[in-house]
């Protein structure tokens, strides 16, 4: 979601949110079955070796069976056998049966008895001779991993959010942007959600009761389903119930070490699944505007909601008319080779030429688990009537008219690129965070100099601004009598900036921080 949304990070979606709280939950309570389990069972092992080790006596027991047992990819094998052993003044045959290697499985192939060690004051305990040693400790120390990844998990989950609300108090550093304004106590946020969570027609606010508001029946209402966002996440939900029923079934089936643990899983991806296929859901949408309510409950509890305002456009300050001396993606090199201050200043010299058109919109959001979250969006779509400026000259803002034409067009769930697929923020426009996907790619461990050492880079080296470096990775090296040009054209795309932040402070720092919030998106885990 493209939102600048500027006292706390922006709002995850509720049910990756109840994904990952109920995999946390069902793997703890997993691991700590399995914790258990492996101690008793190890403890049982050598309170029977202590009997055994301080009185024991030694007998012949007849191999009753050796056998294998295979599921198709595994062979485990067997031996059975019976011994006699005195108990309550009485010779009583005992019964009992162990697993075997191979090497050992092919030897009592051919022998017919075995040796026997039990306790006289209960036979029932006994070892084989060649298995008489103290039980391992590895078992019991590896289940420990289970619970340790799981606090692990639940250690970097808590770390990375107090790490983002950190960030988000504190001023992105050297990025040419504002610091990060709080927009819901502005007029500007005021305006634009006094009307925009509720419908123009019946006024009703946005909720359920639109679902069954007397205009839609009468085909005045400017809703309609939105099942381009209800129905992936309810297919998505039936494939993870049906992958986690597959994989408790094959534990259960073939109970082979290695599916074993991956029953906790099955059961987490079983029941997300399941709720997300069989709770209620519902949403609206005006695709004219924008304007979409989604909800996502189960029984009586309410998951996810989110409603999302009409989308307006920026009136942008117009640029002085004259001869560019270069594109403002490579002007701005002269100030700044951060990508957020790059795409920021491409973005509003084209609107500022009348090339594209910045709409923004207010978004709503809430969940059981996080409260409600508010923020604006940010969209892009060419004007209407097509300007008849000129097409500013640079690589930069060639690609993004490439892609505003191309995308703002379409009314499709996901947004996909040469080398990226994601779900749109909305299926009926074209958000920034959507240009900003595409642009990059893919996710980057740098993607604050992703551009100017990629695109804008090449495109400011073939026009003598400066050479690109490096044999594998390459870097784009300013050259100081190359930047003059940069210098002057930036002084005048500063002038523009200044004035559309006189006119509109509060959008354009919202703007700016956008910006920023978008690039960062883009940055990797590694």
């Amino acid at each position: 979601m493209s939102s600048a949304s500027t006292t706390s990070k922006r709002s995850t979606g509720g049910c990756a949110t109840v994904f990952l709280i109920g995999f946390l939950v069902v793997w703890m309570i997993s691991s700590v079955a399995i914790v258990v389990g492996s101690i008793r069972t190890y403890l049982q092992m050598r309170e029977e070796y202590r009997l055994l080790a301080s009185n024991n006596r030694s007998t012949s027991a007849e191999i009753i069976n050796v056998w294998e047992d295979s599921d198709g990819e595994n062979i485990t094998y067997y031996i059975s056998y019976r011994y006699e052993a005195p108990k309550n003044g009485a010779e009583i045959a005992f019964v009992g049966q162990e697993k075997l290697t191979k090497k050992e499985y092919q030897r009592y192939l051919r022998e017919d008895a075995v040796l026997v060690r039990y306790y006289p004051p209960d036979p029932q305990i006994h070892r084989l001779e060649e298995f008489f040693r103290p039980p391992s400790l590895l078992w019991p120390i590896l289940s420990f991993l289970f619970p340790v990844f799981g606090v692990g998990i639940i250690a970097v989950l808590f770390a990375t959010v107090r790490a983002s609300r950190q960030s988000a108090r504190s001023t992105p550093p050297d990025l040419n942007v504002e610091p990060l304004v709080d927009l819901t106590s502005s007029d500007l946020f005021y305006q634009a959600t006094r009307n925009g969570f509720s419908c123009p027609v019946c006024h009703r606010p946005f909720s359920e009761g639109l679902l069954s508001c007397p205009h839609r029946a009468s085909n005045t209402c400017p809703y309609i389903e939105d099942a381009l966002s209800i129905q992936p996440m309810r297919n998505f939900g039936l494939g993870a119930a049906i992958f986690g029923a597959l994989l408790i079934a094959s534990a259960l089936t073939l109970f082979t070490p290695a599916l074993q643990c991956l029953v906790p899983l099955g059961i987490v991806l079983f029941l997300f699944g399941l709720v997300l296929s069989l709770a209620y859901s519902a949403g609206l949408a005006d695709p004219r505007t924008g304007q979409r309510w989604l909800i996502y409950r189960i029984f009586r509890w309410t998951l996810y909601e989110s409603a999302s305002g009409p989308a307006a456009a920026i009136p942008p300050v117009r640029a002085a008319g004259g001869l560019r001396r270069l594109p403002p993606s490579l002007a701005v090199l002269a100030e700044s080779e951060h990508s957020a201050a790059i795409l920021h200043r491409c973005l509003m010299l084209l609107a500022a030429e009348g090339q594209l058109e910045i709409l923004f919109a207010p978004q709503r959001s809430s969940t059981i688990f996080s409260g409600e979250k508010i923020g604006i969006q940010f969209y892009l779509r060419l004007p209407d009537p097509p300007s008849i400026t000129p097409q500013i000259d640079g690589a930069l803002e060639r690609q993004v008219l490439e892609f505003v034409r191309g995308e703002s067009k379409k009314t499709e769930v996901f947004v996909r690129g040469k080398q990226i697929s994601r779900m749109r923020d909305n299926p009926y426009l074209f958000s920034l965070k959507d240009l900003t996907a595409l642009l990059f790619g893919a996710a980057s461990s740098r993607p604050e100099g992703a551009l100017v050492n990629g695109l804008v880079g090449r495109d400011a080296a073939q026009r003598g601004l400066g050479q690109m470096q490096g044999a594998v990775f390459k870097t784009f090296t300013p050259d100081e009598a190359g930047m003059r040009s940069a210098k002057l054209q930036n002084e005048e795309d500063r002038r523009v900036i200044e004035a559309y932040r006189l006119e509109n402070p509060d959008i354009a720092a919202a703007f700016e921080a956008a910006c920023v919030q978008a690039v960062k998106a883009m940055e990797s885990s590694d």
